[in-house]
């Protein structure tokens, strides 16, 4: 697969990515069900421009490594700003500079489909995490697609998304790591529009696509061919009136 050159598009991924803490509050709710800060720090890894970070800092008031191997991501979210007691570090998950049972908790929010050796993040949060600490996946899996807007028009890309690894193969790899899978929820996340949609109508998905044509991991390695057959899509579906739909994405919880 294409990967994101997040260092090159790192200015243009909060347009597409960072949105108003409250349209994050099912997510407040739900991960507050299974995380208590204390003395450990929270490890956000791939913490991208800093959204998540920002989140569980002001919804917990807890301290947070926010793990980030692109610079230019890093630089990005430095300059929206951090909560005080978080901070930025640049590593990758195959490989965590931190000694046993650092942290309370692991947050991957959109993240399991870019690293390099799923194992080896799987084996280092192992040692990472204090006994009983639990690791949160946010993600969109293979076979469980059908809530992702964006997918409904762009066959090209949800293609891409069904080549990530399956829900099975995360929790098997965590398995063999020594994590409990816990359970699997799907979260229906929350917008300013009608309908519950992420986008108040189709121009403005068409609208985000343009913008993160090569931002998107699943936009960025289809041909222009293929996106411009998502465009027609979306211009088809818009002159024929149809509205956006709710996006579902999955909460994976082991310990």
């Amino acid at each position: 697969m294409a990967r994101v050159d997040y260092d090159r598009e790192a200015r243009r991924y909060p347009v597409g990515r960072e949105v108003p803490l409250e349209q994050l509050e099912p997510w407040r709710r739900l991960v507050a069900r299974f995380l208590t800060p204390g003395q450990l720090p929270i490890l956000d890894v791939g913490a991208g421009t800093g959204l998540w970070t920002r989140a569980f800092g002001t919804w917990f008031d807890a301290e947070i490594v926010a793990l980030e191997p692109s610079s230019g991501m890093r630089e990005v979210g430095a300059e929206i700003g951090l909560p005080p007691r978080a901070r930025y570090l640049a590593a990758r998950a195959e490989q965590l500079p931190f000694g046993r049972g650092t942290f309370c908790a692991a947050w991957l929010s959109t993240v399991v489909h870019h690293l390099v050796d799923l194992c080896a993040c799987a084996g280092e949060l192992s040692r990472a995490l204090a006994e009983g600490a639990p690791v949160l996946i946010r993600n969109s899996f293979p076979g469980r697609l059908e809530q992702v807007e964006l997918f409904r028009y762009f066959p090209a890309a949800r293609a891409v998304a069904e080549g990530w690894p399956p829900l099975e193969q995360v929790v098997s790899v965590f398995a063999d790591a020594g994590f409990v899978h816990n359970r699997v929820v799907r979260v229906q996340e929350l917008s300013p529009w009608p309908g519950g949609s992420r986008f108040g109508d189709l121009r403005q998905l068409r609208a985000w696509a343009l913008a993160m044509r090569h931002t998107d991991s699943t936009l960025a390695p289809i041909s222009d061919a293929e996106f411009g057959e998502g465009l027609g899509n979306l211009d088809r579906a818009i002159a024929e009136g149809h509205t956006p739909q709710p996006m579902g994405v999955d909460l994976v919880v082991l310990s």
